[in-house]
């Protein structure tokens, strides 16, 4: 915890680990519903730092982005000791082919991206493929963040509308 007094510092709280943690990590997204400028990102993590550990682009996010601009934030990230992830924006890679799969995480790895997350919450994903991205991700010495899960509420609208298509076992499809 930082020396300064806080705020009802006789209140008592649960420690946190030094960073880097690896228990009670705590990430932040990035744009989703509203804008994450570097302006907003700095004043944030100016006041909460020792309680993020990670910046995660949300939506791909970063893909608006100047090349410049997302170098910035994940510099400014790396000041406050806190790892940047791509959120699960290798869902829209994947369509494009290994070929721009490979490109995009070796621009990651260029970019200084920590982690890459290789969800397929939105879009389905072999096993197969999922395994060979988060392989290529540690040989590039990054960090793989694969996510078992389906997309349901934010971001990823009615969860029975067009799954019963996909898989009758699914809790809740087949009503």
């Amino acid at each position: 915890m930082n020396a300064q007094s806080k705020t009802f510092d006789f209140v008592k709280l649960a420690e946190l680990n030094p960073k880097p943690r690896d228990k009670g990590v705590i990430e932040i997204r990035g744009p989703y519903y509203t804008s994450v400028s570097y302006g907003y990102l700095k004043d944030l993590l100016e006041d909460w730092s020792e309680y993020v550990d990670g910046y995660k682009f949300a939506g791909g996010s970063m893909r608006l982005l100047p090349r410049e601009t997302t170098r910035k934030i994940i510099g400014l990230c790396h000041d406050y000791g806190v790892y940047v992830s791509t959120g699960g924006f290798v869902e829209r890679v994947i369509v494009e082919g290994s070929a721009i799969v490979d490109k995009y995480l070796e621009e990651c790895k260029v970019l200084e991206f920590d982690m890459v997350e290789v969800s397929s919450g939105l879009a389905p994903m072999k096993l197969e493929d999922k395994v060979a991205i988060v392989r290529r991700v540690q040989k590039l010495g990054m960090k793989a963040k694969p996510e078992v899960s389906m997309m349901i509420g934010a971001g990823g609208g009615d969860p029975r509308r067009g799954l019963q298509d996909q898989d009758e076992d699914l809790p809740g499809c087949g009503e």
